[in-house]
């Protein structure tokens, strides 16, 4: 963060981790999977819940079914996102989609392959930490 980072995502849930962004200003999007892990997550500050992975508890059925008694809470669905699923996560009001995009052969981190969509996608993400933001 005093590197000049704007966001964090997670995989998983650190209080810690939360609280340091929260003292630096910075957008915190750390991982949850359970209702326990997504409001604990929420209630110590974090901007949005990072259900991961949302495709081994039914995608976007799990994520309308986590709504419904959490509407305050803002979810972003990894794991099991597409272009096919994209929609149906929008109908159940997801904040944002995260998907590692990649095509063909290419392995490894996004920013090291030559040709991959590293900006574009950090560019949505900003995009919507952005909005958030306001």
């Amino acid at each position: 963060m005093l590197a000049g980072a704007q966001f964090i995502v997670s995989p998983a849930l650190n209080i810690r981790t939360i609280e340091l962004c929260r003292r630096y200003n910075v957008a915190v999007f750390p991982g949850g999977l359970t209702p326990t892990e997504v409001v604990t997550a929420w209630e110590a500050g974090a901007d949005a819940v990072k259900v991961f992975p949302c495709s081994a508890m039914g995608g976007a059925s799990y994520l309308k079914a986590l709504k419904a008694p959490l509407p305050q809470i803002e979810l972003i669905p990894t794991g099991g996102v597409s272009l096919a699923t994209a929609a149906e996560f929008s109908r159940r009001s997801a904040l944002a989609l995260w998907r590692r995009w990649r095509s063909g052969r290419q392995q490894g981190h996004p920013r090291r392959q030559a040709g991959s969509d590293y900006g574009e996608t950090h560019g949505s993400i900003w995009r919507i930490v952005s909005a958030h933001r306001k």
